[in-house]
């Protein structure tokens, strides 16, 4: 675990992840000093790819929290950043390398899977829109039945199957062919 600090106004900041997510830490400072300095207050959170950063003002400073996906995220809260700065690498890296602008994807998000369609090598993912205009995946394979589905939020896939979370920001319409633990096509 490294420690990373950044004075801002005059205040400490520290991000603790794992080594190799430095860089992106040291983005998520940089984006917090450019915050207006009357919101970096305790329990001020800033919302920055898939995750919100909550700031816990302690007597060393501020110390960057993060949802803990480990547990449950709506009542518990972590200073390891590690998952959330990876979540926010692997899906900034497809973006890039597909070339895309993607759209915003939070840990939120609602999936709908076909029952039993995780548990299968082969499967295709559609990225729709919902009549409140709120986008959301489906999950299925041509080894389940459609009909009986099943909801869960996007952090469950970190259990669940964790290389997905990379595809969320795609843009609505987007379609994923998933070989095993490989992206075998996506149709923008």
């Amino acid at each position: 675990m490294k420690t990373l600090t950044k004075i801002i106004n005059s205040q400490r900041f520290i991000a603790k992840t794992d080594a190799t997510l430095e860089f992106q830490a040291q983005r998520l400072l940089t984006h917090i000093s450019q915050v207006n300095s009357y919101k970096l207050r305790d329990k001020f959170a800033i919302r920055m790819g898939w995750s919100n950063y909550i700031l816990s003002e302690q007597r060393d400073g501020f110390h960057i929290l993060v949802p803990d996906y480990k547990r449950i995220p709506f009542k518990h809260t972590s200073e390891d950043l590690t998952i959330a700065l990876w979540v926010q690498w692997e899906q900034e890296s497809l973006l890039r390398k597909l070339g895309v602008e993607g759209e915003a994807a939070f840990f939120t998000d609602q999936i709908i899977a076909a029952k039993g369609a995780l548990e299968q090598d082969e499967i295709w993912l559609e990225k729709k829109i919902n009549t409140e205009k709120a986008p959301y995946w489906v999950i299925g394979s041509r080894h389940c039945d459609a009909q009986e589905t099943h909801s869960f939020f996007a952090y469950e896939l970190l259990k669940k199957r964790p290389y997905l979370l990379q595809i969320l920001p795609l843009p609505v319409g987007s379609i994923v062919q998933i070989e095993g633990e490989n992206i075998a096509s996506i149709t923008l």
